[in-house]
């Protein structure tokens, strides 16, 4: 034999015995070793559900599509992020879920958030190796603290968008918890944290196995510009939407006063204001907002609904219990008139009425384009939807009326383009004016954390967006408070919804940018 061959011959001896070994040791650490640290991402996160500001950034975590056995959830990618403030997810599942309904209710889901704030396994609930310091189940809106029991997710400060249905959702959790809304306490105290995802009556979860290591990152995320209450141009046409909760305005008017003088708004949609006639409510606008000669303030009501404008009203029709009303706007504003839609459509898991009414209100301006409608309208004139439409069910209540896609086809009629040969309608984006968060209702009390269910669209095809944004007064700087007026707790005690309010230039354009945002 040459002295090649005994070469060859010796290393195939020694493969098995040595090099196979080592291979398989190698292996087995890989397999073995503990989780990965994901360093940390500073971002500037948005509560919305619009996840662009993700846009470029990595999934922390990606699990496989269809590997569950049994169960509702099949999650599929998870991101991280963070402030200075708080902790921000981006969770993908592969079907449409509402993240705060419970597997009883329509959509529903049992995902289950576990983290170890201080990163010690000796702490907190034990589960895949951690000592999870607060666990949060999404779908029963509540939330554990170790040690100190049971806290709403209110107490815990979350915040989640969107409201209604998706497959993808973003998630504030805030370093700080509040239980009792008193001293806050801290979860968040680690430099490096672990959590996982898992859904509980399923099988599936996100790490398969362990947890996500996670390494806060420290670097500063600057505040958001704030938002002007003055308009950007003094002709442009002011529009201010608010339900005012049992009729507020009766037995508490001072913060409406305050907001109503501090914002000067052209036309007012109320909801809920079934405590006042329409000219009960006329003539308390007018006390604020006095008119000149040959001026007068024009109100419609339907229930507890009353649209409230500068302008003649020329038209309105019932839909429902909600109002569409033709108003004709100055010639020095606008060469068009004014096809407002002022609503309140059905609350909570009512998602049967919600179909029909936003069927109904999408089929009403279907059929005032095609001149079939309850009144009559020029080819050109201006569309607005505005109110509280409770989105807290299923998306497609949204695409009706953005989208013009109809859900009950043989009842209401064939789909359309709502914004003519621009498509679909814009969701104007109503960020609060000093703070990133976009919610429209909040409730500290209540079991559900705040949401957008108030929302304001047009069609961009004759107007152009201008300034646009919710108050929420607590948060607004008190400089800017007593420049116009206001008082820190006037959100409050207003109501439970916001105030939005949008400027819009009413001008038919040669061009323009379509914005398919549902939020």
């Amino acid at each position: 034999m040459s002295k090649t061959k005994n070469i060859r011959f010796s290393l195939k001896l020694l493969l098995p015995r040595i090099i196979y070994p080592i291979l398989l040791c190698i292996s087995l650490n890989f397999f073995l070793l503990p989780n990965s640290t994901y360093a940390g991402t500073s971002l500037a996160v948005t509560i919305d559900g619009d996840t662009q500001e993700w846009n470029g950034l990595s999934p922390t975590a990606t699990d496989s599509v269809g590997d569950v056995a049994y169960g509702d959830i099949d999650f599929k990618k998870l991101w991280i992020a963070n402030d200075e403030e708080a902790l921000y997810l981006l969770i993908e599942v592969k079907r449409e879920t509402i993240l705060q309904n419970p597997t009883s209710y329509a959509a529903g889901n049992d995902i289950i958030l576990y983290i170890d704030g201080d990163n010690s396994s000796s702490t907190g609930s034990p589960i895949s190796g951690i000592g999870a310091d607060l666990i949060i189940e999404f779908g029963y809106k509540s939330a554990t603290l170790y040690p100190g029991g049971s806290l709403s997710l209110n107490e815990v400060g979350l915040l989640s968008g969107p409201t209604h249905s998706a497959d993808t959702f973003e998630i504030k959790i805030p370093f700080d918890v509040r239980p009792d809304f008193g001293t806050p306490v801290h979860v968040i105290t680690a430099p490096t944290i672990k959590l996982l995802f898992i859904e509980s009556s399923g099988t599936d979860r996100i790490p398969n196995t362990g947890s996500i290591a996670y390494s806060l990152s420290t670097q500063s995320v600057p505040p958001p510009d704030p938002i002007s209450f003055t308009r950007m141009n003094a002709k442009d046409i002011r529009i201010l939407s608010h339900n005012v909760l049992n009729s507020t305005p009766v037995t508490n008017p001072a913060p409406f006063k305050r907001y109503l003088n501090a914002f000067q708004p052209d036309i007012i949609g109320f909801q809920e204001l079934s405590g006042w006639t329409a000219n009960q409510a006329k003539s308390f606008i007018e006390s604020i907002l006095p008119t000149g000669p040959g001026e007068q303030w024009n109100a419609i009501q339907i229930d507890d609904i009353i649209t409230i404008s500068r302008w003649q009203i020329i038209s309105y029709a019932f839909i429902d219990n909600n109002l569409a009303v033709l108003i004709k706007l100055p010639a020095d504003r606008s060469s068009h008139n004014l096809v407002l839609f002022n609503a309140h459509t059905p609350a909570s898991d009512n998602d049967a009425g919600r179909d029909y009414e936003h069927d109904h209100i999408s089929a009403t301006w279907r059929n005032l384009l095609n001149n079939a409608g309850p009144f009559t309208i020029k080819p050109d004139d201006a569309v607005v939807m505005l109110g509280d439409f409770n989105m807290v069910g299923y998306v497609r209540q949204l695409k009706t009326l953005r989208d013009g896609d109809i859900i009950d086809n043989v009842t209401w009629g064939v789909d359309f383009s709502p914004g003519r040969q621009n498509g679909s309608l814009i969701s104007v984006p109503l960020r609060h004016s000093h703070t990133r968060s976009k919610y429209t209702w909040r409730r500290d009390s209540g079991s559900y954390t705040p949401g957008k269910l108030d929302y304001i669209l047009f069609s961009d095809d004759v107007a152009t967006l201008k300034r646009n944004f919710a108050l929420y007064t607590p948060e607004v700087p008190s400089g800017v408070l007593n420049t116009y007026g206001i008082l820190s707790q006037d959100s409050v005690d207003a109501s439970d919804h916001l105030v939005i309010i949008t400027d819009l230039e009413f001008e038919r354009k040669s061009s323009f940018v379509n914005d398919f945002s549902l939020y």
